[in-house]
């Protein structure tokens, strides 16, 4: 079945003080594709994901959305919860905000908790919960505004390997489950390639992107894919583009 274009950058070119962070980035993503950008830290990966997210405005180039802005959500590193609300109310609360009445809001945040695996902490408040938790929550609430593109900024970045891989296997669930698109920034190259349907490398040198690798592994995934011949020299030619 073809897949729709649902956003594209194109020649994108961000400067900070004369000094340039990266240029030509284009980036095509089709409904419900795993998109990986892959890159040193300290490259501009996140500076993307500000753009498509018009919280930077201060760029050259073109963003071209075939979708409303509002069907766009991101996850970050840190979580963003409120603390001062419970696990339910912070996903129900942006719900409330676009106007779903408060018991639908409960009940759509209780179904999304079943989803993540946290039904059991639906009243507990965010400084009960440990990290990984607290990503699950931020994942559902984001997931509550039924969003087309998750923009996923190193949200993984934090947590110790079996909470990492535990979350690898949730947000596959998830992205098959639910049908969104998913724009993913990571500096792992491992987890880019166990996620990804195409990966975009930038490169510090050029601060450019190469050319998009495209990763043929199977779906539904299964994590003993990263023992194979075929995944360490993905992980080797990925490496010598960075």
């Amino acid at each position: 079945m073809k897949k729709n274009i649902i956003l594209k950058v194109r020649k994108l070119e961000k400067t900070i003080k004369n000094k340039l962070i990266f240029s030509n980035i284009t980036i095509t993503i089709h409904s419900h594709t795993f998109i990986s950008i892959l890159g040193k830290s300290g490259t501009g990966k996140s500076s993307i994901l500000k753009i498509i997210q018009n919280l930077d405005q201060k760029y050259s180039g073109d963003i071209v959305q075939n979708i409303q802005s509002n069907e766009i959500q991101s996850i970050f590193q840190n979580y963003t919860l409120f603390p001062w609300l419970t696990v339910i109310d912070n996903i129900a609360q942006p719900q409330i905000i676009k106007g779903v009445p408060k018991k639908q809001a409960l009940k759509n945040s209780f179904k999304l908790l079943k989803d993540v695996k946290l039904s059991d902490k639906a009243t507990h408040f965010p400084h009960e919960l440990s990290g990984g938790q607290k990503q699950r929550v931020a994942i559902a609430r984001a997931l509550a505004l039924k969003p087309k593109l998750l923009l996923m900024d190193e949200p993984f970045g934090a947590l110790d390997s079996k909470t990492k891989s535990e979350l690898h296997a949730l947000i596959l669930k998830l992205f098959h489950q639910y049908k969104m698109s998913i724009l993913f920034v990571t500096h792992d190259i491992d987890e880019a390639i166990f996620l990804s349907d195409r990966i975009y490398t930038l490169n510090s040198k050029t601060k450019q992107f190469n050319l998009p690798q495209t990763i043929d592994f199977v779906r539904p995934r299964n994590i003993n894919i990263q023992f194979s011949n075929k995944f360490q020299d993905f992980a080797k030619q990925i490496n010598t583009l960075l």
